[in-house]
């Protein structure tokens, strides 16, 4: 019925030589297990600078419509109230970027982990911005992992490290430090 097409063996070995895209349901799962037990709050640290500029950039900068949400959407799936999100488009605009209100808001909770905001792309459809930022994420996640286990392997109070990091930011929320 249909007739055999010829293989060009030179083609072939250029295809199977090709890296394949990334699978990012595993790249994703993967992530989202490491960044479970690290607190949002340390995209507001220096090492967590290059994530928090990585998120706001590529979340922000993409226009809105049919095929991407934007920082409103990302802000609900993230827990904000409509109150929040009015009051960070209306009486925040051009301080800062809207994704930064967003995530500094977010991470006021005690269960703002990193994982919950790789969720909260995945939901919103934006796996073009967990697939640049992911680098980002596992660099995070390593050097905060030290942060909480001291030189013998026990785990250090990270409790206390977090409430010093909460408190620290909300002097930047309250007074602009």
């Amino acid at each position: 019925m249909f007739a055999k097409r010829k293989v060009d063996p030179e083609l072939e070995k250029l295809r199977n030589e090709v890296e394949r895209p990334p699978d990012l349901d595993t790249t994703i799962a993967d992530i989202q297990r490491e960044s479970s037990r690290v607190h949002a709050a340390y995209l507001f640290e220096h090492i967590g600078k290059a994530t928090l500029q990585r998120l706001c950039l590529l979340l922000s900068s993409t226009a809105t419509g049919k095929i991407y949400d934007g920082w409103q959407e990302f802000a609900a799936h993230m827990g904000l109230t409509m109150e929040q999100i009015r009051c960070i488009d209306y009486d925040f605009k051009g301080l800062q970027d809207p994704t930064y209100y967003v995530l500094l808001t977010y991470v006021q909770s005690p269960e703002a982990t990193m994982d919950k905001i790789l969720s909260g792309l995945q939901k919103m459809q934006r796996l073009d911005i967990i697939n640049q930022i992911k680098d980002h994420v596992h660099d995070l996640v390593n050097v905060a992992s030290q942060h909480v286990i001291s030189h013998d392997g026990r785990v250090k109070n990270s409790s206390m490290f977090f409430l010093a990091l909460q408190n620290k930011l909300w002097i930047k929320v309250k007074f602009g430090r």
